[in-house]
């Protein structure tokens, strides 16, 4: 019995760590992402991209409303039937918060991959719920370190790009991790 609870145990325990590790793996990704910006891209780059990163954080506290512990124990009711109206109105807020976003004073790139980023980042806790609902922490946390990597290799080695084509590229990696 007590062989039983320590297996139980170390096994929460170790989806907890891997839980925990995605975390410090997303903020430690965001510090090297800005070392590599202020290193290898020009100043106009991180200038842009902090811009739509602020941005869309503003934005993500008014749509995150509810967020993921609410989503994660919808999913485990038994009723599921209420998942798809709380994705609705999510996808709703998202386009309505997304309008504001073509009042930014940056350029027309920058406010469609804002708005993109912004409808990304809404789906976020979706999808970690089912991360949590289906207990997935390891397999997400080997796949963010790949795309992490991958990324960072890409940013560090390429050459300087334009504001537009970076933030176009991080869209696409964000898409990724989804």
């Amino acid at each position: 019995m007590a062989i039983n609870s320590f297996s139980r145990w170390r096994g929460r325990a170790l989806l907890s760590a891997s839980n925990m590790m995605r975390a410090a793996a997303a903020t430690l990704f965001a510090l090297m992402l800005n070392y590599v910006l202020l290193r290898k891209q020009g100043q106009d780059t991180l200038n842009d991209y902090v811009f739509v990163i602020s941005a869309v954080n503003m934005a993500m506290v008014i749509a995150n409303w509810g967020g993921k512990e609410y989503v994660t124990k919808a999913l485990a009711d038994t009723n599921n039937s209420n998942i798809q109206g709380m994705a609705g109105s999510r996808v709703l807020l998202s386009l309505l918060i997304s309008l504001f976003v073509f009042f930014l004073p940056i350029n027309g790139t920058l406010r469609t991959i804002t708005a993109c980023l912004l409808l990304l980042k809404n789906s976020s806790p979706f999808f970690d719920a089912l991360v949590t609902y289906h207990k997935r922490f390891h397999f997400f946390l080997w796949s963010d370190l790949l795309i992490y990597g991958v990324f960072l290799t890409w940013s560090f080695c390429a050459p300087a790009h334009s504001s537009e084509t970076f933030l176009f590229a991080f869209l696409v990696f964000e898409f990724l991790r989804f």
